[in-house]
């Protein structure tokens, strides 16, 4: 489980009952208060910038940011404090045409942001990623993947994650490292 950058009591709407980072977005956008997830973001950003990380681009884990629109107004206010460029794509959810509140036709990142649905078999995801990848049009996608061995850590920190867990992680990484 991942806990916040910033200290517990300075974002405690963005915490579970146990202190860590909500595991699913619907809690966040019922619950976070708008400053303290802009206070969280600036932490994230301040900590990966003093790692020496080159940040090439926000985005917003699960999407949560584009579940609201006060949420969605702090992701773009974090990109213009950060100087940051925002994953924002043109025809999707994510700030795009099927957003109720997005306006990425000139400022996107990509076309689309893409990635495999639960409920396929792991040994169906062959076919899932090329279905899912083939009928695309020229442009700059965004393919989503959860790359991860599944090891002791990594069950640990997703073991309420049937979905995107650990084996599934493992089963990407596999995949998009195979020929």
């Amino acid at each position: 489980r991942w806990g916040p950058v910033s200290s517990r009591s300075e974002v405690a709407s963005l915490l579970d009952e146990e202190g860590y980072l909500q595991l699913v977005e619907e809690p966040v956008v019922a619950n976070a208060k708008t400053q303290e997830v802009e206070r969280e973001l600036r932490a994230q950003i301040e900590r990966a910038r003093s790692a020496g990380l080159r940040i090439s681009h926000l985005d917003s884990h699960m999407a949560t940011l584009f579940r609201s629109k006060p949420l969605f107004d702090v992701y773009r206010r974090a990109g213009a404090s950060s100087g940051l460029p925002l994953l924002l794509e043109r025809q999707g959810a994510r700030g795009g045409l099927a957003s109720e509140w997005g306006t990425a036709a000139d400022d996107a990142v990509v076309d689309r942001v893409l990635s495999i649905s639960p409920g396929v078999p792991i040994s169906g995801w062959p076919a899932a990623y090329e279905v899912l990848l083939a009928p695309l049009p020229p442009g700059v996608y965004q393919l989503i993947v959860h790359l991860a061995h599944s090891d002791e850590e990594m069950r640990g920190a997703t073991r309420d994650h049937p979905d995107w867990g650990a084996a599934w992680r493992q089963a990407d990484l596999d995949l998009v490292s195979s020929e």
